[in-house]
């Protein structure tokens, strides 16, 4: 008698991250398509397909890889550019107690001013950054306030830099803030 298992493991939904969820293109096929709403899209591929263009995003969710490519001025003119925001995933794992970035092999680090700058430039609308975990399980996403990111499930566990004080956004979930002199400069800018 033989016994078959399936080990079938059901990818999560991508989490906008705020309300009210404007017609979002997920370019990484880490998440499930969303069957509960039609606003969210997920684009297997990530190519920039007809389909894509059809869809007319409003928002863009993808790895910094991806949206460095979209960024080019070549496939800038292939894309329609978003009107309401760009949002940076992050693929993580979990290795000896650390969370590492799947793409640059080095322990996670919120995206830093530099970053932020440069996608500012390229599309000209609000940046959030979302860290996301095996089998598209959001770990932390950042908010309308921009004041870190929420720490969003108990297997994301993180030394120094946490907050637990409560955000501008009124949330009182703990923080991953980033680093000191980070924070510095990108208030110092705003204040300019």
């Amino acid at each position: 008698m033989k016994i078959l298992l399936s080990w079938h493991f059901r990818k999560a939904e991508f989490q906008y991250p705020c309300e009210p969820i404007p017609r979002t293109a997920v370019l990484e096929p880490w998440f499930a398509s969303r069957r509960s709403d039609s606003r969210v899209r997920v684009f297997e591929s990530g190519e920039l397909d007809p389909e894509l263009e059809r869809f007319n995003p409003q928002a863009i969710a993808a790895s910094w890889q991806r949206l460095g490519e979209l960024a080019t001025p070549e496939r800038r003119r292939e894309i329609i550019a978003p009107t309401h925001a760009v949002v940076v995933l992050s693929r993580a794992f979990l290795h000896r107690g650390v969370w590492y970035c799947v793409s640059r092999r080095e322990p996670f680090a919120p995206l830093g001013a530099e970053g932020r700058e440069r996608l500012w430039r390229t599309f000209r609308v609000p940046v959030f950054e979302q860290l996301i975990g095996p089998r598209g399980v959001l770990l932390a996403t950042e908010c309308i306030a921009h004041d870190g990111m929420h720490i969003e499930s108990p297997h994301f566990r993180r030394d120094g830099n946490i907050d637990g004080s409560p955000c501008g956004c009124g949330r009182t979930t703990p923080r991953l803030l980033e680093q000191p002199v980070e924070r510095m400069r990108a208030v110092a800018a705003y204040a300019r």
